[in-house]
């Protein structure tokens, strides 16, 4: 075997082949073995493979196993589960050969604790020596280039080494502004402290001085510093690398140290981790589970962990991070310009009734009903927001009647305020056929979307991460319509006005006032149906799947019985003072 072999395009066409065959109806013998053959060879066909194990189990986690045609449906998006290949992914169970599935473990095992370094285009890929990079992104596994993996959102007397010293007698900043992505390599922080959130949610405070760089999407290596970290239920699994240890989180909150002799001390909050010492290969040679009040010291030089009393000095660990969204301070004429432009609809969710309805602020119709776990918090001292808060499994709001005639010529526009606590892909707003409400596959009319991570690996669609999606179904179903994706566009733990406008069927996207998206439907059909707005989820309340939720905050929520031009939703946006590293302020 040549160890320099990577895969051809003509080896790529065959593989993709294969895998699809594999998780579709599994293979024959012969098909069997050639595939071992490719993954034998190729470090990039082993990643590919593993990119495909991810999205077919992680289908089979969002459907809860097979035999839900409808539900695979609905998760394709319509239309694709009328493929065979559909049907045949939902009727059959996982049909493996034994050598790939042996094989597909050590995989696994291999690369889940691995050391890992940065790695210029065109050299070897630490742990597989037949993989060679080629680009910041590896085409194979769709992955995300860790430049815009972790946003800095908060800075406290903050100095940075500059990138290009090794002498860190006298750092300078790098100039590196709060709102901004961390860009990739290793940082060195010399003074003061920083908050970083991750585009799963994940929140991290490090202290200087600190030496540290972010890997992936759920990964990060800190070589020296001190850490606390905040993990929700979409961030369980994120690593903490240092040189010879691993901490993997649970669903917690917990604080590290790492010393400069590479010892190294972990103090869980609450929940618990997996504390790892690694050999200089990067397999565990012990390790430790530490639960809540729990605290261990990591001793690589002698190959140690030990348990120690973290509350008898406290005061060397970290609080976790408790980190406040941007306020979005709305003035009377932002709320003047949106009112005088005649919406059917204006929710400001600046009170919430005994009933749990937000009043409609243009008229006595078309009130907003949330659900028990959606709630009303501050922004600022005279500013409520929407919040579907990250450990609710179902966050959903309705109107209390639906609308008449929005899908005609004239066309209808959506407007809003929107706060994305991660970056998975969720729907934020969407109008539903009042008449089919009860039906399996739900009829949209359009839904708006935020697209995640992994390059449309987890919707099955091509786009760019963190995209804005506007699906528009003319007529309403459940498949098939016209989307207008945008390229990247949104940011996590920011706030972005989104702005949709359907117009005898042309759509547009627009994020912060910018037209960033228009496509066209050549044949699009209007109708006389009435039509419920759900916020925060594509099902509406009551509905048993509880799809795409929405984590975040949601504000200012107006829907037109016409187009808004371009020059109207700029001008709502010039109300705003947006600049990198302040919060979003509507001003007079």
């Amino acid at each position: 075997m040549n160890p320099n072999t990577s895969t051809q395009p003509a080896d790529q066409r065959e593989l993709t082949g294969l895998l699809n065959r594999l998780f579709d109806r599994g293979l024959e013998p012969a098909e069997e073995q050639r595939l071992n053959a490719l993954l034998e060879q190729s470090g990039a066909a082993r990643r590919a493979y593993l990119c495909h194990l991810d999205l077919h189990l992680e289908l089979e986690r969002r459907l809860g196993g097979f035999g839900a045609p409808d539900r695979a449906a609905a998760v394709l998006d319509g239309g694709a589960a009328d493929s065979p290949g559909a049907r045949h992914l939902i009727a059959r169970p996982l049909a493996f050969g034994s050598a790939v599935l042996a094989l597909a473990a050590s995989i696994v095992l291999g690369l889940w604790l691995l050391p890992r370094a940065p790695v210029e285009p065109g050299t070897t890929v630490a742990g597989d020596p037949t993989a060679t990079r080629t680009a910041d992104t590896d085409p194979a596994m769709g992955a995300t280039t860790p430049a815009n993996l972790a946003l800095l959102v908060g800075s406290r007397q903050a100095v940075w080494a500059a990138p290009d010293r090794t002498d860190r007698a006298d750092p300078v900043a790098p100039g590196l502004p709060t709102g901004d992505y961390l860009p990739a390599g290793r940082l060195e922080l010399e003074a003061g402290e920083i908050d970083l959130s991750f585009a799963n949610g994940a929140e991290i405070t490090l202290h200087a001085p600190a030496s540290f760089e972010v890997l992936a999407a759920d990964e990060l290596q800190l070589d020296r510093g001190r850490l606390a970290a905040r993990m929700p239920d979409s961030a369980v699994g994120f690593i903490i690398r240092t040189p010879q240890s691993a901490i993997v989180d649970l669903g917690t909150e917990f604080s590290m140290n790492v010393h400069e002799d590479g010892d190294s001390e972990v103090l869980v909050h609450d929940g618990k981790v997996v504390a790892s010492l690694l050999s200089d290969s990067g397999s565990t040679l012990r390790d430790y589970t530490v639960q809540r009040g729990q605290a261990v010291s990591i001793h690589p030089g002698r190959s140690a962990m030990d348990a120690i009393d973290a509350a008898a000095d406290l005061e060397r660990f970290l609080l976790p991070p408790s980190m406040r969204p941007p306020p979005l301070a709305i003035s009377e004429a932002y709320v003047d310009a949106v009112t005088s432009a005649e919406p059917l609809a204006y929710w400001r969710f600046e009170s919430v009734d005994a009933d749990r309805r937000v009043r409609n602020q243009v008229t006595d119709r078309w009130h907003l009903q949330l659900d028990d776990h959606v709630r009303l918090e501050p922004s600022t001292d005279d500013n409520l927001v929407a919040l579907f808060p990250a450990e609710a499994d179902s966050a959903v709001a309705m109107t209390t009647e639906p609308f008449a005639g929005l899908n005609r010529e004239q066309g209808y526009s959506i407007e809003l305020w929107v706060h994305p606590g991660n970056a998975s892909w969720s729907t934020v707003a969407g109008l539903l056929d009042d008449q089919r409400m009860d039906a399996s596959q739900l009829p949209y009319l359009s839904v708006i979307e935020l697209m995640g991570l992994s390059q449309g690996r987890r919707s099955g669609l091509m786009h760019d991460d963190f995209a804005v999606r506007f699906l528009h179904r003319s007529p309403p179903g459940a498949g098939a319509g016209f989307n207008a994706i945008t390229a990247t566009a949104y940011r996590p733990s920011q706030w972005h006005h989104l702005a949709v406008v359907a117009q005898a069927g042309q759509l547009s996207v627009y994020v912060d006032g910018r037209l960033m998206q228009t496509t066209r439907d050549p044949q699009p059909v209007f109708d006389e149906i009435d039509y419920h707005l759900v916020l925060g989820r594509l099902r509406p309340p009551g509905h048993r799947d509880d799809q795409r939720q929405f984590r975040g905050r949601i504000d200012e929520v107006a829907v037109y019985p016409r187009a808004l031009s371009a020059a109207e939703i700029a001008d709502r946006v010039h109300l705003a003072t947006k600049r990198p590293g302040l919060p979003v302020v509507v001003t007079r």
